[in-house]
């Protein structure tokens, strides 16, 4: 079985005879920067890596690097110690790593084994410094502060997952004045990313474009409400998903459409390997606005000839009359966008005939309810009269009266 580890090496800044009396807040400049490299400046490692160096070496020999982030600044000494963080419980006896007496660095120094004992997973040891002869000045370059030993404490590979050697600083200068400082850990292996059942945000859109949910989810005891068109309820629903894991998996059920009212969409979420899974699912309520049931045109127009009776929505039939000489007429007619129904067809513009021609509009509302309107349109036929209704001579009657 695979184990994690997970140390954090503290340093802190210390002298004999010296006390540092800088008081810190989120507002003060970072003096130093702290950092693990290791044989070749690199500032992470595969396993594999760390395994060949044990199976040639014996150790891995890191180094803590430190630079002055604007201006160098000196730094007088310092005290190191692992510290337990909680992680070690989970460590393998055979596979207990240690740092091995070894430590080079621009101090004068003591020290002793630093070994991860089994018994009680304790971090012992400790390096104590004393004040150099002379201030030691960092450079904005940076450079090495010291070096040491990794390894395991029977020499043999490891079968760890990461190793994350992570540290704090407490820094003071020459003249005893305490430095800000930033670390950065060294990481052994790929650290796996917590699992998590959260989202960072999700949306839930319907086919019109509206969006209807767009929120965090982390809490799955709440049943959330999802108030949709009846439009929307009828086609599939969008889910944009930002997962707090990458690794996660995301499952709908409930989102087939037709949606009903009352119904539940549940999205479940679940993460890691098979055996330490964790899953949540999150409920929503749905509620499904009616469908508008109006299905009656809001107007209706003509451009030649004249129709009776007037528009009124509740009329469903009318006679639009045209002479003999209006054979074309165009007819439009018209919705309220609020009542959300639908037209078969907005306009008829075409030649008639002479005598009655039937056209129709059909109306459907939401719900699917048809209302139909009839237009009978009557073209007159041409005349056939063929007398004279009277002459004028000169503008002056002639007395015919058509016999």
């Amino acid at each position: 079985m695979k184990r994690i580890f997970k140390f954090i090496i503290l340093f802190i800044i210390s002298f004999s005879s010296l006390t540092f009396v800088k008081t810190l807040n989120a507002e003060t400049p970072v003096d130093l920067e702290f950092w693990i490299v290791g044989p070749n400046g690199e500032e992470t490692m595969t396993v594999a890596e760390f395994n060949n160096y044990i199976s040639t070496s014996y150790y891995v020999e890191l180094k803590v690097m430190v630079k002055s982030v604007s201006t160098p600044v000196s730094l007088g000494g310092y005290h190191f110690v692992f510290q337990d963080d909680g992680e070690l419980k989970y460590q393998n006896e055979e596979k207990n790593l240690f740092v091995y007496e070894y430590q080079d660095g621009p101090f004068t120094k003591t020290v002793e084994l630093m070994n991860i004992t089994a018994a009680g997973y304790n971090v012992i040891g400790s390096l104590s410094t004393s004040r150099d002869e002379s201030a030691y000045m960092i450079p904005t370059e940076g450079v090495e502060l010291y070096s040491f030993w990794l390894s395991t404490q029977d020499w043999t590979t490891t079968d760890l997952d990461y190793l994350i050697l992570d540290f704090t600083s407490d820094a003071g200068n020459y003249s005893g004045a305490q430095l800000t400082s930033t670390t950065k850990p060294f990481i052994i292996g790929e650290e796996p990313v917590a699992q998590s059942t959260d989202f960072n945000n999700l949306e839930i859109k319907g086919d019109s474009g509206t969006s209807y949910f767009n929120s965090a989810l982390s809490d799955s005891s709440v049943t959330n409400d999802l108030y949709i068109s009846y439009a929307d309820s009828l086609k599939p629903l969008t889910f944009i998903e930002d997962l707090e894991s990458n690794s996660a998996t995301v499952d709908v059920t409930g989102e087939v459409p037709p949606i009903l009212d009352g119904s539940t969409i549940g999205i479940t979420i679940t993460d890691g390997e098979v055996g330490s899974q964790i899953t949540e699912t999150y409920n929503f309520n749905i509620h499904v606005t009616p469908a508008k049931t109006a299905n009656s045109l809001s107007n209706l127009t003509v451009n030649s000839g004249d129709i009776t009776p007037a528009f009124d929505p509740n009329t469903t039939e009318y006679t639009l009359n045209l002479d003999y000489a209006e054979s074309t007429a165009t007819i439009n007619a018209y919705v309220d966008p609020a009542d959300l129904s639908t037209l078969n067809k907005s306009t008829i513009s075409k030649t008639f005939g002479v005598g009655t021609t039937t056209e129709t509009f059909i109306v459907t509302a939401e719900d699917g309810t048809p209302k139909t309107y009839t237009i009978n349109v009557v073209r007159a036929a041409a005349s056939t009269d063929t007398e004279l209704s009277g002459i004028t001579v000169n503008g002056v009657s002639a007395g015919y009266d058509g016999t």
